[in-house]
C-alpha cells in the first residue's frame, strides 16, 4: 500500500499576509507532512502613493500610509511609495514601473520568509515554493539568496509521490510574467514529466480554501 501523505496546497495568495499566515498555521493544525506554495504568492495589484514628505497622497488625495500597509495586509492590495519625478517616469516607462514594483516585493519577501521561519521553526513539515506568472522573474534569485529553494523546473519526491512544478502559463490578455506559447509550455512539460516514471500512487485531496474574511 502507498505511504499515507498528507499535503496542504495554497496559491493564489497574492499579496496577502492575512491568508499566508493562514495557510502557515493551518499546516500546523492539520499535520500535514508538506506545504505546497504553488504559485502567484505575491502581490499583483499596487496603489501608487506619492511621497511628498511627511505626507503622502493617492490621486491627490491626503492619505495615512499605516493604514494603507495595514489593509493590504489582507488585501494584497499594496501601497508603491514612490516620490513625484518616479511616478511621472513611471507612467512613461513600464520598466521602471517593473523596477519599482520588484523593489516593493523583494520587501514583501523578505518580511513573509522571516515570518515563515518564525512560524515553522520546530515542525517537521518540508515546504516546496513555487512562484505564478504573476509573480516577477527576478524574485526567484532574491528569495534563494534568502534560503528558500524554488522548485520551478524540478521534480520533488513526496512520499511515494512525484510532484512536477512550473509556475509558467500560456499566453493570456495581461502580459504576465511567466508565460509561453502553447507548444513551447508543452514541450517544457513534456520534458520535465519524462523524469517521472510510471507507477501506482494514491492520494485523496480535502480542498481548503483560506480567504481574507
Amino acid at each position: 500500500m502507498p505511504f499515507q501523505v498528507k499535503i496542504l496546497f495554497a496559491s493564489d495568495i497574492h499579496g496577502s499576509e492575512y491568508v499566508f499566515r493562514k495557510a502557515l498555521n493551518a499546516a500546523k493544525m492539520y499535520k500535514v507532512n508538506y506545504l505546497i506554495f504553488g504559485g502567484d504568492i505575491f502581490s499583483k495589484d499596487f496603489v501608487p502613493v506619492i511621497d511628498k514628505g511627511s505626507s503622502k497622497f493617492v490621486e491627490g488625495k491626503e492619505v495615512q500610509i499605516s493604514q494603507l500597509e495595514e489593509s493590504s495586509k489582507v488585501s494584497g492590495k499594496t501601497p508603491l511609495l514612490m516620490r513625484e519625478e518616479e511616478f511621472q517616469e513611471a507612467i512613461k516607462n513600464k520598466k521602471y514601473m517593473t523596477s519599482l514594483i520588484v523593489r516593493e516585493l523583494e520587501g514583501q519577501a523578505s518580511r513573509w520568509v522571516k515570518v515563515f521561519h518564525e512560524k515553522m521553526n520546530g515542525s517537521n513539515i518540508e515546504t516546496l515554493w513555487n512562484l505564478g506568472n504573476d509573480d516577477p522573474l527576478e524574485l526567484d534569485e532574491y528569495l534563494s539568496g534568502l534560503g528558500i529553494e524554488i522548485a520551478e523546473g524540478k521534480v520533488r519526491e513526496l512520499g511515494d509521490l512525484k510532484v512536477v512544478s512550473s509556475g509558467y502559463v500560456n499566453p493570456t490578455p495581461f502580459g504576465t510574467y511567466r508565460e509561453l506559447p502553447d507548444s513551447t509550455l508543452f514541450l517544457r512539460l513534456d520534458s520535465m514529466f519524462k523524469e517521472v516514471s510510471e507507477g501506482p500512487s494514491s492520494l485523496t485531496p480535502t480542498r481548503l480554501q483560506l480567504t481574507p474574511s
